[in-house]
């Protein structure tokens, strides 16, 4: 399964997938752990450009921060299943997802769905 996260220059997840310049794309093996993935810089495009790379590069699941709704239902409309409002180090979030557990709040922007108490 191939995944793409939207990440910044540091390693984190990206805040707003519509402005992001990189993605990471990798592909989850059977044993959920992940091959080395590819980054790719997509600064200059738009949104619609930014998901038909991902359609291009066969793209399953997009982990990302905040979406807007028009780019998630194009993101939808190809097939790919979107992950969103996700913060922290694209790393531990990987290790969750591939681990098949819930992401845990703190990996969840804050007012977001799945984040709960104070934070």
């Amino acid at each position: 399964m191939k995944i793409a996260v939207s990440i910044s220059s540091e390693g984190n997840i990206s805040p707003l997938f519509d402005v992001s310049k990189r993605v990471w794309i990798g592909e989850q093996l059977p044993d959920r752990d992940y091959e080395p993935g590819d980054l790719l810089e997509i600064a200059a495009s738009d949104g619609e450009s930014k998901i038909k790379i991902l359609v291009a590069e066969k793209v399953e699941i997009l982990l990302c921060g905040a979406i807007s709704r028009c780019l998630e239902a194009y993101a939808r409309s190809y097939g790919i299943e979107v992950e969103p409002f996700l913060c922290g180090s694209m790393d531990e979030i990987l290790e969750e997802f591939a681990k098949g557990e819930s992401i845990k709040p703190e990996h969840r922007m804050p007012g977001c769905p799945g984040r709960t108490g104070a934070g």
